[in-house]
C-alpha cells in the first residue's frame, strides 16, 4: 500500500507541477482502493496544500487577486454543501457516480478541451465555481471547471497558474478545517497524509527540474486516457465484485 501511494504522489506531484492541475485527479484514481471515498478526498486536500502554496508564492505577482474572490467563494459555497451531504449519501451509488465522473472527464479533456470555450462573466464564476466545489466535495477533483475558466480569463501562462494555485489554496484551507470540523479528517489520517505530501512535493521539485523537457501534449493525452480507463474499472468493479 505504501510503495503504490508514495508512487502516486509522485506522479501527482509530477502532473500538477506541469499542468497547474491534476494532483486531486492522480490521487483519486488509487486512494479510493484503500480508503473510503470521503476519507480519500480528505486526504487529497490536505496533500494539496503545500504544493499549491509553493505554486502561489512562485507565480503570486502575476495574480490579479480581485479575480480570486468571487470564484473562491462560489466555489466553497458547493464544496460545503457537497461535505455536508455526503455522510448521507449512498457509497455504493457515490462511486457509481465517481466512475462516471471520471469517465465523463476523460471524454471532455479528450474531445472538447480543445474547442469548448466559456467567457468570463459572473455567470460563468457562479457555475463553474459552484460545480468544481461539489466535485471536490464529493470527489477531491475541482479542476478542471476552473482550469477552463481561468485559461478563458487572465493574459498569461504564469497569471493562470498563480490565479488557479491560488484559488485551491485559499479553498483547500477552508475545506480541510470544515472536514476536520465533520469529523472526515481525522488525526488516523493525518500520520499517511504527512509522508504522502513529501512524495507529492518531491514530484513537484522533478517537475521544476524537467517542466521545459517534456512532451506536455503526449503526457497530457496519456494522463486523460488513463482517466477514463480507471473509471472503467472502477464502475465495473462496483458493479460486479
Amino acid at each position: 500500500m505504501t510503495i503504490y501511494l508514495m508512487l502516486t504522489a509522485v506522479i501527482a506531484g509530477l502532473v500538477q507541477g506541469t499542468t497547474g492541475f491534476g494532483l486531486g485527479i492522480v490521487m483519486m484514481l488509487v486512494l479510493p482502493f484503500f480508503l473510503p471515498l470521503a476519507s480519500s478526498a480528505a486526504v487529497t486536500n490536505f496533500i494539496s496544500l503545500p504544493l499549491c502554496l509553493f505554486l502561489y508564492l512562485r507565480y503570486r505577482k502575476e495574480v490579479n487577486h480581485k479575480l480570486l474572490i468571487l470564484p473562491t467563494l462560489f466555489y466553497i459555497v458547493g464544496s460545503s454543501l457537497a461535505i455536508l451531504l455526503i455522510p448521507y449519501i449512498n457509497q455504493y451509488l457515490l462511486k457509481i457516480f465517481f466512475s462516471l465522473f471520471l469517465i465523463g472527464l476523460s471524454i471532455y479533456f479528450l474531445k472538447f478541451a480543445t474547442t469548448f470555450q466559456i467567457r468570463a462573466s459572473l455567470t460563468t464564476m457562479i457555475v463553474t465555481g459552484v460545480l468544481s466545489g461539489i466535485c471536490d466535495g464529493l470527489f477531491g477533483i475541482g479542476g478542471p471547471l476552473m482550469v477552463v475558466f481561468y485559461l478563458a480569463l487572465v493574459p498569461t501562462k504564469e497569471a493562470y497558474l498563480g490565479s488557479i494555485q491560488g484559488l485551491f489554496l485559499l479553498v483547500g484551507i477552508y475545506n480541510i478545517i470544515f472536514r476536520i470540523y465533520r469529523g472526515i479528517f481525522t488525526i488516523n489520517l493525518l500520520q499517511p497524509s504527512l509522508f504522502i505530501s513529501v512524495a507529492v512535493l518531491l514530484g513537484m521539485l522533478i517537475a521544476d527540474r524537467i517542466v521545459n523537457r517534456i512532451n506536455h501534449d503526449l503526457i497530457r493525452q496519456l494522463t486523460y486516457c488513463f482517466i477514463g480507463l480507471s473509471g472503467v474499472i472502477t464502475l465495473l468493479t462496483t458493479l460486479f465484485i
